[in-house]
């Protein structure tokens, strides 16, 4: 249900782009990864399209239509080849591949989020959201059944949880990370997307916002709001209470993973993934 005072700024928005307001000279498209900006973006973007009464689509999973709106947000960077060669202006979004795999061992022993505390292994027919997160729901039947198999009967939570701090770790590397680990490796960019890492939008965040609303179109007084609307999202900006209270943030440290990778970690993320981290443009 959408909250009154949304509305309210949803309307007064509407209402500036009637009287000529600022529309973006070409479709934005977000690409971020599960634990890579996907929230402070989705924060950023939503914020600025209801200021300025833009119509803004979340697309979870793999997309392979061309959405109409004017601000899309992919969460996993799943698009088609259709979808990233289509015109707009785009961002996206890596880090560094065994802070992805601290990041999300820690939030998912803490989420509620529908598919990672999904107990119901139950198959008939279709495996779809929440047995299967929305990065999974594009893969075969026998995959996403394979998925549901590996959890042995408990959540992806519970499994998490029940396991060793290093036990936990490889747990994630087999799981989610290591597929959002393989997405960003895979990951073709072109001239219209600009490339950022998570690592640069902490350490330099008014410098780097700057960078992403220059490139996606921005340009003076609506330069200026943007960067205002995205200040008040800076962790860096935020009390220890503000921080604490947000379910995103596990620690406020940008990088955690020689804190959490014993040698036996980090013998097997080398095993499985070799110098992923190089690839992505990683020391």
């Amino acid at each position: 249900m959408v909250s009154v005072a949304h509305a309210i700024r949803w309307a007064l928005g509407k209402g500036r782009r009637f009287f000529g307001g600022w529309i973006p000279k070409k479709r934005i498209h977000i690409y971020t990864h599960h634990k890579v900006a996907t929230a402070l973006t989705s924060k950023v973007f939503r914020e600025i399209s209801i200021y300025y009464g833009l119509t803004f689509k979340d697309a979870p999973g793999f997309h392979d239509k061309v959405e109409d709106s004017q601000v899309v947000h992919y969460w996993h960077s799943q698009a088609s080849d259709k979808i990233l060669s289509s015109e707009h202006l785009g961002v996206h979004f890596v880090r560094d591949p065994r802070d992805v795999i601290v990041s999300g061992y820690l939030f998912h022993q803490r989420t509620d989020e529908a598919w990672c505390v999904n107990d119901n292994f139950e198959i008939r027919g279709d495996i779809d959201f929440p047995q299967v997160a929305f990065s999974q729901v594009h893969l075969t039947h026998a995959e996403k059944e394979e998925y549901l198999e590996w959890l042995n009967g408990k959540s992806y939570q519970e499994n998490i949880s029940s396991l060793t701090q290093d036990d936990g770790l490889i747990f994630e590397m087999d799981g989610y990370a290591g597929r959002t680990i393989f997405c960003m490796r895979d990951w073709s960019t072109n001239e219209q997307i600009l490339e950022v890492r998570f690592e640069e939008i902490t350490t330099n965040y008014d410098e780097m916002w700057m960078r992403i609303f220059t490139h996606l179109g921005f340009e003076n007084k609506e330069l200026a709001k943007a960067m205002d609307i995205a200040k008040k999202h800076d962790m860096g900006r935020m009390s220890r209470d503000q921080i604490s209270q947000n379910k995103h943030i596990s620690t406020g440290k940008i990088s955690k993973w020689k804190e959490y990778f014993s040698e036996n970690v980090a013998r097997e993320y080398s095993k499985k993934f070799n110098d992923v981290h190089k690839d992505i443009g990683y020391d």
